[in-house]
């Protein structure tokens, strides 16, 4: 049987400006992805917000839990959705004033017709002189500037590729070092471990997290979880640190669940054997357990990596 929708048995109700805004926006394909789930869950049902889990999210739109949930914290930081704390997940609504949503280039709130106010086109893609040259006021025959060559032409207007060399260097020298101070923030932050550890391998792998479209607040926060989940397991300083290179990896272990060797240990009055999950000290010894190693155990299984051996 052939499918056979109907306007009567319900449909999102969009205004046509702010559908276009959506369109027009550079999302990742999984920002784009939820925004849209989250449009059905709030706009489908006639409701400006709506109290949803990441596993609800998920169940619409297809994307893994863990990664519904970084979508959501991008979306909040680039000012496209509010997010608050909520019973059974988060309160999430699409903030209707797009003009307000920041550019994912610049850094900046867009401008009252959906662009960027430092540079002049939807998303800071072109720059169009409206006014004449910024340093004389003029515009030669040929439509640029004659002091920087800047171009007075909606077609022909200066895009990334052509701008004046002083401007783009400029650009990407700033960008390089706010991407250089995220990177050593997390870097800081990452536990120690014992054996190698990469920093030029992790800083890859942050890298190629960073142009998939992944918030560099969203590893930051991952690497504070994980660490706290180390210290808290005594696992500072041991092989059981995972390398900050698959940390950073394409498995998004900043997303994951809390480790069960961050899980609390039993009541300090215990004996070790038992804070490891054994009944009797013979038990561990003969598993290869020892009192110095206790805190690597839980449920009588060695724990490598938040999963048991």
């Amino acid at each position: 049987m052939s499918a056979s929708p109907q306007v009567e048995d319900g449909h999102i109700k969009i205004a046509n400006e702010l559908y276009d805004a959506v369109l027009s926006y550079p999302f990742t394909a999984r920002q784009l992805k939820v925004l849209l789930a989250i449009v059905r869950k709030t706009y489908g049902f006639n409701k400006k917000r709506d109290d949803v889990s990441a596993s609800q999210i998920s169940a619409l739109c297809g994307v893994q839990r863990n990664h519904v949930t970084s979508a959501l914290n991008e979306l909040a930081a680039l000012n496209v959705i509010f997010k608050v704390a909520g019973e059974y997940g988060s309160i999430v609504e699409l903030n209707k004033d797009y003009t307000s949503w920041t550019s994912p280039e610049s850094g900046h709130p867009l401008s009252q017709n959906g662009t960027s106010p430092e540079m002049g086109h939807p998303h800071g893609k072109l720059l169009i002189l409206e006014h004449g040259c910024p340093e004389s006021g003029q515009v030669s025959q040929s439509g640029t500037c004659p002091k920087t060559g800047q171009v007075d032409s909606p077609k022909s207007g200066h895009t990334k590729d052509n701008l004046p060399k002083d401007i783009k260097h400029s650009r990407a020298k700033k960008s390089a070092e706010v991407a250089d101070e995220e990177f050593e923030e997390a870097w800081r932050l990452y536990p120690k471990r014992d054996g190698g550890n990469s920093k030029t391998a992790a800083r890859k792998a942050w890298d190629t997290r960073r142009r998939e479209g992944i918030a560099a607040t969203s590893m930051i926060e991952g690497v504070k979880r994980y660490a706290k989940q180390v210290v808290d397991a005594g696992n500072v300083g041991t092989r059981f640190v995972k390398m900050a290179s698959t940390f950073f990896g394409p498995d998004h272990h900043f997303d994951g669940e809390p480790d069960l060797a961050s899980a609390p240990t039993e009541a300090a009055g215990l004996s070790w054997w038992r804070r490891a999950g054994f009944e009797k000290e013979w038990q561990a010894t003969n598993e290869g357990c020892s009192e110095r190693y206790a805190h690597l155990w839980r449920n009588g299984k060695r724990v490598i990596d938040g999963a048991l051996a």
